[in-house]
C-alpha cells in the first residue's frame, strides 16, 4: 500500500530542512501538497526558531531621576503587545529620597500598580531612588524581601545585586559571597546575565564590583546597569556590559548619537548566545496604529474644521470694535485638549490673550472674545489676525494623537465700488487704471500645496473693482517671478487667475458655498496668452453673452480685466442691482514638473473657513 500525499509532503519538507538540527522541531510545520519530488518551494530552507529551550525577556530601565509621566505606562502597554515570558529592571522605579514612610508607602503602591498591569512576571532590582536611606531599604526588604538575589530559567543563571547594600555604590562582603555561592552551585549553565544599578566599573573607590567581576570570571555572562541615562555597550574582558537609556527616567532625549532615549531590550536567548535588540517606545505600536477613526480625527483637527471663528465685520471702514465667538466642536469619542496664543497684530488687539480649553467627546464649547482697534485698520490691506494653537486628542493608556496649527481671524466690510469716469478697453493691458487698491501679499487661504508658496515675490496680486453705467469691471495684476505657463492645461494647472463674481439677490449671495458656477456666479478662470491670441479661459461656452476678458504677460508677471454688463447684475437681483460678491484666487507654479500654490484674497465658498458675506460690495 502506498503513502499518502501527506505523509510524503512531510517526510519531503523536513528531509529538505535537515532536521538534525538541537532541540528543533520541524514537525510542526505541515504542507501536505508536497510531493517527494519537489524541488522548487516558496520558502527557504532556514530551520523554524522553535527551539523549545530559547526564551525572550524585557529589561526596562530607570522610570524615576526628573520622571516623565505615562512613558513607563506606556512602556508597559507595549510589552504587553510582544508578550515576552518575563520582565526585570536596572532599577530607579519611583522617586524616593525622602524620610517619609507615608510618601514612600504611596510611591511604592503606584508602581506596584503599574507593574502588575503588564500579563508576565516582573523582576524588582533596587536603585538609588529605591533605595536612598535605611527607613527605605528596610521598607524594600518588607515589600520584597531580598534586595539581591538570583533565579534559574531554561538553563540559564539571573543574578540581580544590590549597588545600594549599604552605603550607596557599594555590595556588601555578605553579598559578594552570596554571588560566590550562587556562581558555585550553577557551574554549568548556558549563560549568566548580571542585573546591576549602577555601573559600578565606571566609579572609584572600594565598591567591590572587582570581586563580582572575579568571580564571573570566563565564564559566559552578560551585565545590564541603569542610572546614568545614557545607553552605552561596551566590552569587558572580552564581555558585553550594556547600561540603559531610561524608560520614563529624565533625559534630554537628543536620540541615538548620544544615547538619550526611552525604550526597553528584547533579549532573545538562543541555543548559541543572547540576541539583544533595542526597542525605543517610539518604534513599538500596537495594531491601532492608523485606525479608520485617527484617520478622521487628525485631519479634521489640522485642517482646522473643529474650529469656527466668526469674522469681526465693520459696518463701515471706522472699526472701534466687535465681539466673535469661537466654537470648538468635538464629534469624537476622545476628550480633545486645546491651547490657544493671539499673535501680534499692527492694529487689532484683545485683552485675551492666551486660552486654554478641554472638549469633552460629543460636546461643543462656544468661547467669546472681544477684539478692539489699537488703530484705524487699512481694510484694503489688513494683515490677518492669527491665533497659533495647539490641540491633542486623549486615549486611555495610548499615546496622544497631536496637531498644530493658526486659525484665522478675518476683518470684513462692506466694499464701496467707485464710478469710472474712462472708459476701458479690456485687453489685459492695464494702462487705464489709476490705481489697484486691494492688496493680496498676505493670503488668508491657500490650496493645492501651501508649502509651495514662497512669499509675496513668489506670487501677489493687487486689484480694483469699479463701475460705469455699463459695466461692472475688475482688473487684476499679478505679481509673479516666474510664469510656469504650460499650454493645454487648464488655467489651475498652471499659472493663472480665478475671478468669481455673484450677483444673486441676498440671502443665496451671502451664504454661497461655491455651488452651481456659471449657473448661480460666474467663474472667469484664466491663464496669459499674447495680445495678438485668444484668450486661455476654463469654460467658456458656458460663459453668458456680453461678457468680456482678457489675460495678458507683462515685465513682472501677468494681468487680467473683466468687464460684467449692469444688465446682468439687474436680472439677477431682480430689478436694479445693489451688491455683489467677489473673490479672487491665483496659482502659481514655478515649475511644471511640481505642483503649484494657490492664493485667495478671501477663503474659497467652497471650503470650511468660508464665512457668510465675505467679499461684498456695493455701489
Amino acid at each position: 500500500m502506498g503513502r499518502s500525499r501527506t505523509s510524503i509532503g512531510i517526510v519531503a519538507f523536513v528531509l529538505m530542512l535537515g532536521c538534525a538540527s538541537s532541540g528543533v522541531n520541524q514537525s510542526d510545520f505541515v504542507a501536505p501538497w508536497v510531493s517527494e519530488g519537489d524541488k522548487a518551494l516558496p520558502w527557504t530552507k532556514a530551520e523554524f526558531k522553535n527551539n523549545p529551550d530559547n526564551f525572550q525577556f524585557v529589561v526596562v530601565s530607570d522610570r524615576n531621576g526628573g520622571h516623565r509621566a505615562r512613558i513607563f505606562e506606556d512602556a508597559v502597554s507595549k510589552i504587553n503587545i510582544l508578550q515576552p515570558e518575563f520582565v526585570i529592571c536596572v532599577g530607579d522605579l519611583i522617586p524616593g529620597y525622602t524620610k517619609s514612610e507615608a510618601r514612600v508607602s504611596a510611591q511604592r503602591k503606584e508602581f506596584i500598580g503599574i507593574a502588575e498591569k503588564l500579563e508576565m512576571p516582573f523582576f524588582y532590582v533596587p536603585g538609588n531612588h529605591d533605595i536612598t536611606n535605611p527607613m527605605m531599604s528596610e521598607d524594600w526588604h518588607k515589600r520584597f524581601g531580598r534586595s539581591y538575589y538570583h533565579f534559574l530559567y531554561k538553563d540559564v543563571l539571573f543574578l540581580c545585586l544590590n549597588s545600594e547594600d549599604p552605603p550607596a555604590d557599594h555590595i556588601s562582603q555578605q553579598q559578594v559571597e552570596y554571588v560566590a555561592q550562587a556562581l558555585k552551585e550553577n557551574r554549568n549553565v548556558r549563560w549568566t546575565f548580571v542585573f546591576i544599578h549602577k555601573p559600578l566599573w565606571d566609579r572609584k573607590g572600594n565598591h567591590n564590583w572587582d570581586k563580582v567581576e572575579a568571580l564571573l570570571g570566563d565564564r559566559k555572562h552578560t551585565v545590564f546597569s541603569g542610572h546614568t541615562h545614557r545607553y552605552l555597550m561596551r566590552e569587558r574582558n572580552g564581555h558585553d556590559y550594556l547600561t540603559l537609556g531610561v524608560t520614563g527616567g529624565g533625559s534630554a532625549l537628543r536620540g541615538v548619537e548620544y544615547g538619550e532615549f526611552d525604550h526597553f531590550l528584547w533579549v532573545t536567548m538562543t541555543e548559541k548566545e543572547p540576541k539583544i535588540a533595542n526597542l525605543m517606545l517610539e518604534g513599538v505600536w500596537d495594531k491601532n496604529t492608523l485606525t479608520e477613526e485617527r484617520t478622521t480625527m487628525l485631519p479634521s483637527l489640522n485642517r482646522n474644521e473643529l474650529f469656527h471663528l466668526e469674522p469681526l465685520w465693520s459696518p463701515g471702514e471706522a472699526f472701534t470694535q466687535d465681539k466673535t465667538v469661537l466654537t470648538i466642536s468635538n464629534p469624537f469619542d476622545h476628550r480633545l485638549s486645546v491651547r490657544m496664543n493671539l499673535a501680534e497684530h499692527p492694529s487689532i488687539v484683545s485683552e485675551t490673550k492666551e486660552l486654554a480649553v478641554t472638549i469633552p467627546p460629543k460636546e461643543v464649547k462656544e468661547i467669546p472674545i472681544i477684539f478692539k482697534a489699537s488703530q484705524p485698520p487699512d481694510f484694503f490691506n489688513t494683515p490677518k489676525v492669527l491665533l497659533s494653537w495647539t490641540g491633542a486628542f486623549h486615549f486611555e493608556g495610548k499615546r496622544e494623537l497631536k496637531g498644530q496649527g493658526k486659525l484665522p481671524l478675518f476683518l470684513d466690510t462692506i466694499y464701496k465700488i467707485p464710478v469710472r469716469k474712462v472708459p476701458v478697453t479690456v485687453d489685459g493691458i492695464l494702462d487705464e487704471w489709476n490705481s489697484l487698491p486691494f492688496i493680496c501679499d498676505n493670503p488668508l487661504e491657500f490650496a493645492l500645496r501651501a508649502q509651495e508658496w514662497k512669499g509675496a515675490a513668489d506670487s501677489s496680486f493687487r486689484f480694483t473693482v469699479e463701475r460705469d453705467l455699463y459695466h461692472l469691471y475688475v482688473a487684476v495684476h499679478i505679481f509673479d517671478e516666474s510664469l510656469g505657463l504650460a499650454p493645454g492645461k487648464l488655467p489651475w494647472e498652471q499659472d493663472g487667475v480665478e475671478i468669481r463674481i455673484d450677483a444673486r439677490a441676498d440671502p443665496e449671495r451671502s451664504e454661497g458655498i461655491g455651488e452651481n458656477q456659471l449657473v448661480d456666479f460666474l467663474l472667469f478662470a484664466m491663464s496669459p496668452t499674447a495680445p495678438d491670441q485668444s484668450p486661455l479661459i476654463a469654460f467658456e461656452d458656458q460663459i453668458p453673452e456680453g461678457m468680456k476678458y482678457a489675460c495678458a504677460p507683462t515685465s513682472d508677471g501677468f494681468s487680467a480685466e473683466v468687464a460684467v454688463p449692469i444688465s446682468y447684475l439687474n436680472e439677477k437681483q431682480n430689478g436694479s442691482w445693489e451688491q455683489v460678491r467677489i473673490n479672487i484666487a491665483v496659482t502659481d507654479f514655478d515649475d511644471e514638473l511640481a505642483t503649484g500654490s494657490q492664493i485667495w484674497w478671501r477663503p474659497d465658498w467652497r471650503k470650511a473657513r468660508n464665512y457668510k458675506g465675505s467679499g461684498t460690495f456695493e455701489k
